[in-house]
Order: C-alpha cells, then structure tokens, then sequence
C-alpha cells in the first residue's frame, strides 16, 4: 500500500513538473509594430496628451477607376495626440486593416467580393499585415484653425514620408479634426491594376479622416 501511494504521489509530482516546463509561443511582434511602440511619447512641457474616441473617430476613403470609384471606411483601434497651445506637436495612430467596408455597393455578393480582393494580396494583404500606422511627427499652423502636418505612413511593413493638411477644432477642452490626404499606392507596394489602361485603378487614394478626442 505505502509502495502504491508513493508511485502515485511520483506520477502526480511528474505531471506537475511538465506543466510547469511547457513554454508557451512568445506573441510575434511586425517590425512595423516593433518600430511604432519604440516612438517616443514623452510629453513635452506644457503639452497635454488626449486619446481619440474610437468609436468616433473613422477613415472614409475613396479609389478611383478611369471612369468610377469605390468608397468605404477603416477604422482606428489606437490613437493619441499630443497638443500645445492648440498646436498639434505629435500623433499616433494605429488602423485595423481587417475593419474596411465597402460603402457604394449595395449587392451582397459584389460587397463582400470587393472587400475580400481589398484584404487580398492584391492589394493590402490584411492576413499577413492586419494593420496601417501613421506617426505625426510635426505640424505647421496655417490659420486659426489649418494645419499642414508631416508624418510617416506605415502599409505592408512599408514606411513612407507624407504631407496632408486638416482642419482643427477645440471645444470644452475636447478636439475635433478632419484631415485630408491622398496617397500613391504604388510606393507600398500595392500595383494591381495600376496602368493597365480604360481599366485601371488609379495609384492615387484619398482619404478623410475624422478624428475626436476623449
């Protein structure tokens, strides 16, 4: 009996010692997320940092062909502005590719066969990078209220310098910005259909941004 209960405590003590050694797969982190959480965010003195309100805050944007376009939205699940003296001095933000829609096609079907080629490597290749990131890394004030802004823009794990300019609004210590910008896709590595004459997709999209502030 005492030979039996100490094999049975051995066989527990075994199972034990194995779950505790199992090691678990560390996540895997894109050089591209690497290199957007190593972004400084130190706050600069006499600045407040804001998060956007995701649930209202999106990106409309719209690809064109020769002779008609497609719309839709993305949206952002991270976002952070960093503002002095009503200037913006730095932004961050995060977009889950996996989130477009198509807006302009009513048909089921159609629908859901745009978006999918959308997600596709044809074009962003969402399984492989399920997220855009744009770093704002300084802003110039136009008027009282437009700004030109400078920033980098992260798609495919290609990272490319842009400019675009917005229109920003302040309210009970709340801001609302909408930003416009246009991007050759083409410098992402995203060619499909790109000069292929009466049918090809244009290399410039648009985008407009709406942003809001918690």
């Amino acid at each position: 009996m005492k030979h039996y209960l100490l094999l049975s405590l051995l066989f527990i003590s075994c199972q034990n010692n194995e779950t505790k050694t199992t090691s678990v797969k560390p996540t895997e982190i894109s050089i591209e997320e690497n290199n957007f959480l190593n972004i400084n965010t130190t706050l600069i003195e006499g600045s407040k940092s804001y998060d956007i309100d995701l649930k209202n805050s999106e990106i409309f944007w719209i690809g064109k062909k020769i002779f008609k376009s497609h719309n839709g939205f993305l949206k952002f699940i991270y976002g952070k502005i960093q503002i002095k003296d009503n200037t913006v001095l730095s932004g961050q933000f995060k977009v889950d590719m996996n989130s477009i829609t198509v807006d302009d096609i009513k048909k089921e079907r159609s629908n859901r066969s745009l978006v999918n080629h959308l997600k596709n490597e044809d074009f962003f290749d969402v399984e492989k990078y399920p997220y855009a990131y744009l770093n704002i890394k300084s802003s110039e004030k136009k008027t009282d209220q437009e700004y030109l802004f400078i920033g980098d823009l992260t798609i495919k794990n290609i990272t490319n310098q842009i400019e675009f300019s917005g229109k920003i609004n302040r309210s009970n210590d709340k801001y609302n910005a909408v930003i416009k910008l246009s991007f050759d896709r083409t410098l992402w590595n995203i060619k499909y259909a790109s000069g292929i004459g009466d049918k090809a997709i244009l290399d410039d999209i648009e985008l407009e941004v709406t942003i809001n502030t918690n």
